[in-house]
């Protein structure tokens, strides 16, 4: 698909006008469970299109979604503590640059540059010790693990992140 070709994600189906999804999804997908995959899909793909996409540039307490429960603590857990505050209860917007200095991105990489980016981040990755790496990563999202699951379990608000954009 050549998503430069489109003037605008801002009222598309997502899954609908991405034949590569819908490719993907029907190799790796039980053929059982194909139809009720694609329902979901084609479902978030309009909810992609119209509310999500329409809202992109406002946060999240603008639109009036309190962040809470899981979300909360994902962002917690990535962002620097001196950004934590300004990010989610000041609702600041972030340009690439700040993106970067508060923790929300590791680096940006111009478009014509990503495939070559992602190779040399994966052959990087692929290079360490798999035991050591996945012990290692395991270990160090522990502690957010837990706490997630935990509030997973109990029903935390938040923990069905998407509930609150269908209305």
């Amino acid at each position: 698909m050549d998503y430069a070709s489109l003037e605008s994600a801002i009222g598309l189906n997502w899954w609908d006008v991405d034949p590569n999804l819908q490719r993907a999804v029907r190799h790796h997908c039980p053929a059982e469970d194909l139809a009720w995959a694609q329902s979901k899909l084609s479902d978030f793909g309009a909810l992609v299109g119209d509310r999500i996409a329409r809202n992109a540039d406002i946060s999240e307490v603008e639109l009036g979604l309190p962040l809470q429960g899981v979300p909360l603590e994902l962002v917690r857990a990535r962002l620097s503590k001196r950004h934590f505050e300004r990010a989610t209860v000041l609702a600041q917007l972030y340009d690439p640059d700040a993106a970067i200095d508060a923790g929300w991105v590791d680096q940006t990489i111009p478009e014509d540059e990503i495939i070559e980016g992602a190779r040399v981040v994966a052959q990087r990755y692929a290079a360490l010790p798999a035991t050591a790496f996945a012990r290692t990563k395991k270990q160090s999202r522990r502690i957010l693990a837990e706490t997630v699951r935990k509030m997973m379990e109990k029903g935390a608000k938040g923990s069905d992140v998407f509930s609150a954009l269908r209305t």
